[in-house]
């Protein structure tokens, strides 16, 4: 791997996106000193996002020794809704700093994740646990 490694990252020090919304532009501040932008089209980004995801989930594998481990990231709030134009689900969820995150589910798959949460939460069908609001 260390042949393959161009520049070290420090940190991240800046994400936002372009003026007319086309663009995910990430700013990197390099071990070297040195600061590399790249701005993504939001279709790669969101590419990126995916894969990063699943290397995350990776490296947890491979520091634990464990193949069944999951990376598990923390959520300090939710919300549920539904997408106007399709009808599907979103469960919207927001991550310590406030980035918020949405994944959209058929209303079966939706109707099975209730029926899931319910067994495994030991409460009734229309409970709602606390933490999160439904629009």
């Amino acid at each position: 791997m260390s042949g393959q490694i161009r520049a070290i990252l420090a940190e991240i020090a800046l994400a936002s996106a372009s003026d007319d919304g086309q663009f995910v532009v990430i700013t990197f501040a390099l071990q070297n000193g040195c600061d590399l932008t790249l701005a993504l089209p939001v279709n790669n980004a969101v590419n990126l996002m995916a894969l990063n995801a699943a290397a995350i989930g990776h490296a947890a594998k491979i520091q634990t020794k464990n193949s069944e481990e999951i990376y598990m990231f923390p959520v300090h709030w939710w919300k549920i809704g539904t997408h106007e134009g399709n009808g599907a689900v979103v469960l919207t969820y927001r991550l310590p700093g406030g980035a918020e995150i949405a994944f959209q589910v058929s209303p079966d798959a939706a109707s099975h994740m209730h029926t899931v949460l319910g067994e495994i939460l030991k409460v009734s069908k229309t409970s709602l646990p606390p933490g999160g609001k439904v629009n």
